[in-house]
């Protein structure tokens, strides 16, 4: 009896730590951005790194069932409305234009990792970005979104909240 009352307290124990260990696991979720403005090639060239199943979750909360991204073939139907979504939430103006970015690629890590990569082309020299970067962002309330800015070696930061989704940049 002794045994068996032992064997129970020992498995309630580890199941209330397994439950309150799980609970810290995901506290938040952040996506970033890695932006990086070459002015002899006139390009802005981005990469989004973003968990996959979040990205897949927060596309299936929009009313896309797309499955896993990995298994989306370019220049699909299905590819062209995962990346219309992608770009109505990741956006850049400069003080004299919209940047128009278009998706190169997806790419999935083993860890589950997706990494988004756009370009803008025919960007002219800027002072000042405005940058919209709300991916995710009506899934958890949680979701936090940093950006990477580099110009002429020079890094510039933004953050991005669910009460915050646009931020601007001006360099020095």
């Amino acid at each position: 009896m002794a045994l068996l009352k032992n064997m129970t307290r020992n498995i309630l124990t580890f199941l209330i730590l397994l439950t309150s260990l799980t609970s810290f696991g995901h506290a938040f979720h952040v996506a970033l951005a890695k932006a990086s403005y070459n002015a002899g090639e006139k390009t802005m060239e981005v990469t989004l790194e973003i968990e996959s199943h979040d990205l897949e979750h927060w596309l299936e909360d929009k009313g896309m069932k797309i499955g896993h991204i990995e298994m989306i073939e370019k220049n699909t139907p299905t590819w062209h409305k995962l990346t219309g979504e992608i770009l109505v939430h990741f956006a850049a103006q400069t003080d004299s234009q919209k940047l128009q970015f278009s998706v190169l690629g997806i790419e999935v890590a083993r860890d589950g990792r997706a990494f988004v990569y756009l370009v803008a082309e025919n960007v002219v020299p800027f002072k000042r970005i405005d940058w919209t970067f709300s991916l995710l962002m009506d899934h958890d309330d949680t979701q936090q979104n940093k950006l990477e800015l580099i110009v002429n070696k020079k890094k510039y930061y933004a953050v991005f909240l669910n009460e915050k989704r646009t931020a601007t940049i001006k360099l020095d």
